[in-house]
């Protein structure tokens, strides 16, 4: 280790705090467009909650220009469920909604990213949903019990979905994937703003969908790909985290790059991972990405897929009004997609290479 690198020690108390993945479908008869206008009706003004006895206050966030608004049921010393939910992202071409949800009422905190997806498919549509949630887990031994819980729960909203649709439910006909108003002009008189921003990638690599996931359990189990790139690796243990845990650590003139990586899911038949990462350097910003990474077979090889939510603090001008911190992180978003497409064609060389 160079003189000037910190020590890079085992953390001395494991992590409580473990990260959940579920991923949910379900096929609708009825057409994409029409259950895409359910999903808007549903999250836009938070239609899902307040019909199950939910009171809905908008409120404004100027790192959520898609729009927030907070839920809440039950009165006094009696709140059953308190969250506040931030829309993340909303792409109409693709028929894509994310949402953050921090739950308030839960103890230790409970925070959800969530995308909602519609699909076309032959009897109708296809409804997607993935979610990550971060709790605090008393016994690590749970965890598992945890995730079938929450699981259980989203196919409950899903079969919902179906029934309502199937049964002759019309959601609104006109549905706006634009935000709600708020007063845009009005400076945030603030430098930073928290913030998430929702990331796609996709590549089709000319190989076999298994060599494509070998290569992603090697280059993210156990960062094999920075450790090339002069990253010193260091794997831990963490009860929370049964499927893996390492931090990572590279220093140069330019750069200093820190992170605790953990692995939250792993799906062999689906050939998928998931992925949690604290990113520890002050220039990061207080990153915290969510990830899933997957190999999907198709007729000319294997499409590598990535879905990503990252969180971090936005620098903005003081005297930035709010539609001109929408517009930066806007262009943020874009930034981490350039990048991203740039970091696929790489690894699609590298594989097809050999």
């Amino acid at each position: 280790m160079a003189q000037n690198d910190p020590e890079i020690a085992q953390p001395s108390m494991p992590s409580v705090s473990a990260t959940i993945v579920n991923l949910v479908s379900i096929e609708v008869d009825c057409p994409a467009d029409v259950l895409w206008r359910y999903l808007l009706e549903e999250y836009r003004d938070g239609r899902k909650f307040s019909r199950n006895g939910y009171v809905v206050v908008p409120e404004e966030f100027a790192g959520y220009p898609l729009g927030s608004y907070r839920i809440r049921r039950g009165t006094g010393d009696t709140i059953e469920d308190n969250r506040l939910c931030h829309r993340t992202e909303l792409d109409a071409d693709e028929r894509r909604l994310s949402m953050l949800a921090d739950y308030l009422s839960v103890p230790g905190g409970m925070a959800v990213y969530a995308t909602y997806e519609v699909q076309k498919a032959a009897g109708g549509s296809r409804f997607v949903l993935t979610s990550h949630s971060t709790v605090e887990v008393p016994d690590p031994a749970r965890i598992a019990a945890y995730k079938v819980q929450f699981e259980a729960g989203l196919l409950a909203y899903l079969n919902e979905t179906k029934t309502r649709l199937e049964g002759g439910y019309e959601p609104s006909p006109s549905q706006s994937p634009e935000p709600n108003d708020y007063s845009g002009e009005l400076p945030v008189h603030a430098e930073k703003v928290r913030t998430t921003v929702v990331n796609h990638a996709c590549v089709t690599i000319d190989r076999p969908a298994a060599i494509v996931w070998k290569e992603i359990l090697a280059d993210f189990t156990t960062g094999r790909t920075f450790a090339k790139l002069g990253y010193k690796i260091v794997p831990f243990n963490d009860p929370a985290f049964p499927l893996g845990a390492y931090r990572m650590y590279y220093a140069s003139a330019d750069i200093v790059d820190d992170r605790i990586c953990l692995i939250t899911d792993r799906e062999e038949a689906a050939m998928r991972l998931g992925a949690r990462a604290e990113f520890l350097s002050p220039v990061a910003n207080g990153m915290l990405t969510y990830a899933v990474y997957q190999a999907v077979p198709v007729e000319n090889g294997c499409q590598y897929k990535l879905d990503c939510h990252s969180t971090l603090d936005h620098s903005v001008a003081r005297s930035a009004t709010r539609v001109e911190v929408a517009q930066s992180i806007d262009a943020l978003c874009r930034q981490f997609d350039e990048g991203l497409k740039d970091a696929f064609e790489k690894i699609k060389e590298r594989i097809e290479a050999g």
